[in-house]
């Protein structure tokens, strides 16, 4: 039972068909009882996709420097956006970077939908 305490304290979803952590939504509902049909993405590789990314790490520009902070706000701006467009558009009633059901289905993965709507950069 000990081992399994990190994972209950980490489950925002406790009595809901779903496994999360309010901290990985990106939009959306993040509460139990409202999330009916969620999305994920792989959040990481869509940032990477940003031209603001790209020039942090083509420039070796410090994340936390006042430039590389302006640029990751800017970066995440676009993929919130983006992942907003495709919510909306087929319904989700959430996105995530980290969501799973408890009964082991298959929660939608959208990376690809938000990619092309970045401009599929």
């Amino acid at each position: 039972a000990a081992g399994s305490l990190p994972v209950l304290l980490d489950d925002d979803g406790r009595g809901s068909d779903y496994k999360f952590s309010r901290l990985d939504n990106i939009c959306g509902h993040r509460e139990a009882a409202s999330i009916t049909k969620p999305a994920k993405v792989d959040y990481e590789a869509l940032l990477a996709l940003t031209d603001e990314v790209r020039r942090i790490k083509k420039q070796r520009i410090k994340k936390d420097s006042a430039e590389g902070l302006k640029l990751m706000t800017a970066a995440r701006r676009k993929v919130l956006e983006a992942c907003n467009k495709v919510q909306g558009a087929n319904n989700y009633c959430s996105v995530w970077k980290k969501i799973s059901r408890r009964d082991g289905k298959a929660v939608a993965d959208i990376t690809a939908q938000v990619k092309a709507k970045m401009g599929g950069k």
